[in-house]
């Protein structure tokens, strides 16, 4: 009788217990729900479209806790500008994506329309990228970097628009809408039969991936104009031989031999994007290429910049508005391994030799005295504006996702970073 009543106080006990702690995460939940709901109601008119999906037979927090890879079927799709109702889509599918930023509490999503959509005049396109944007308080990094690609003329590049997302009714944050990289007449239009899209990745090494011979560097397959797996081997294949010849030829100094099977004008332009940027993803990871309809190897459409333009400390240390990563890959060649080729794994050798052509150089300093050149203040002017007409979203973002820093300085700082940044590109690519 005795160990009954002890087994009962016991159960009593734990049940007390959880219930506290069950109380506790509602509150929690219920203290930063009102606080959004606050600032919501604060601002509610903040000039942002809104998207709202409603899921189908699986909660937001279960798709968070799964894998990005899982895809879930049959969900609606609204979007709002202002009070009107622009787009209503059914069986729309919702997945995951990326890699660091899928690991944070704030996740970005692709879905997937059943025909294709053209979302905010942005195109057509059947699959969108919500990007979260989680690593960048001020939202703008992704944003500039699409301008100065489309200031500088990188083929396929894509425009996005700043969004504010709910789901299943519940405000979920402001979110950057753009279409994803893949093979299609929306994005990377290829028309050959041997087209082929590439992401130069020596950090993830997803599957399928290849690597070139000479320098030894992973190719991750992502898309095909063929459909059949033997024939995308071969079509692969025989890409990385191309970029294995090519790579031969750059380290040699043969610019006849590299303008054979390389688009040079692309590259340039990629360089210049991420040189700009200080992009710490530029030589290892989401670099995109791609055979253009000519049958040349291309740079491009450039990718995810949340990191970059003095978000991230370099792992050099030194005042990122007055060097150039090409530079500093060259002060610490024997430290990375560059003598040895293939001592290290993680950063790309191409642009490395490639700048180390007259020609190329060239080619890169006319590029951006063409088309960069003394418009500091328009991308400054440009990019206030936009962080003035999402202002009062970001704040409520900021205010869900409790960060920390202030939004107002974040982006002043960020534009003294592009003044400088600007300063020291004329003075090592213009015409001075």
């Amino acid at each position: 009788m005795k160990m009954v009543k002890k087994n009962w106080l016991l159960v009593v006990l734990i049940g007390v217990l959880v219930l506290i702690v069950g109380m506790g995460l509602l509150v929690k939940f219920g203290m930063e729900r009102a606080a959004a709901e606050e600032v919501l109601t604060k601002f509610p008119d903040r000039g942002v479209p809104r998207i709202n999906i409603t899921l189908n037979g699986v909660t937001l927090e279960e798709i968070n806790a799964g894998s990005k890879d899982a895809k879930y079927e049959g969900n609606e799709v609204a979007v709002y500008e202002g009070e009107e109702k622009t787009l209503e889509a059914e069986n729309v599918r919702v997945k995951g994506r990326g890699n660091t930023t899928w690991q944070q509490d704030k996740k970005p999503y692709q879905i997937t329309f059943k025909n294709r959509i053209n979302l905010f005049g942005l195109g057509e396109e059947k699959k969108w990228v919500l990007l979260a944007n989680r690593l960048d308080i001020t939202q703008l990094r992704n944003d500039i970097a699409m301008r100065l690609a489309e200031m500088v003329g990188v083929e396929y590049n894509h425009r996005g628009k700043y969004i504010e997302l709910y789901i299943d009714g519940s405000y979920n944050g402001v979110y950057y809408v753009v279409q994803k990289i893949e093979i299609d007449k929306g994005s990377v239009d290829l028309r050959r039969s041997d087209g082929v899209l590439f992401e130069l990745d020596m950090v993830h090494r997803s599957e399928p991936a290849f690597y070139s011979t000479y320098f030894d560097e992973c190719l991750v397959l992502k898309d095909s104009v063929i459909n059949n797996l033997q024939e995308v081997k071969g079509v692969a294949r025989a890409f990385v031989a191309d970029l294995d010849e090519a790579e031969r030829a750059i380290e040699g100094k043969d610019y006849k031999r590299v303008d054979e099977r390389l688009d040079i004008d692309s590259f340039a332009r990629y360089f210049l994007v991420n040189e700009f940027a200080v992009n710490p993803d530029a030589y290892s990871t989401s670099f995109y290429l791609y055979r253009n309809n000519e049958g040349k190897i291309s740079a491009g459409p450039v990718w995810d910049f949340d990191l970059a333009f003095s978000n991230k400390e370099w792992v050099w240390q030194v005042d990122e508005k007055l060097f150039s990563p090409y530079e500093e890959m060259v002060k610490k060649r024997e430290a990375f391994g560059f003598d040895g080729l293939k001592e290290d794994r993680n950063i790309s050798r191409l642009f490395y030799y490639l700048m180390e052509m007259p020609e190329y150089r060239d080619k890169v300093e006319s590029l951006f005295q063409k088309t960069m050149s003394g418009k500091v203040k328009e991308l400054v002017n440009e990019m206030q504006k936009v962080k003035n007409d999402i202002a009062a979203s970001v704040l409520v973002n900021n205010k869900k996702w409790q960060s920390e820093k202030d939004y107002e300085e974040e982006c002043e700082r960020l534009f003294e970073w592009i003044k400088a940044r600007y300063e020291f590109l004329e003075r090592n690519y213009g015409k001075g």
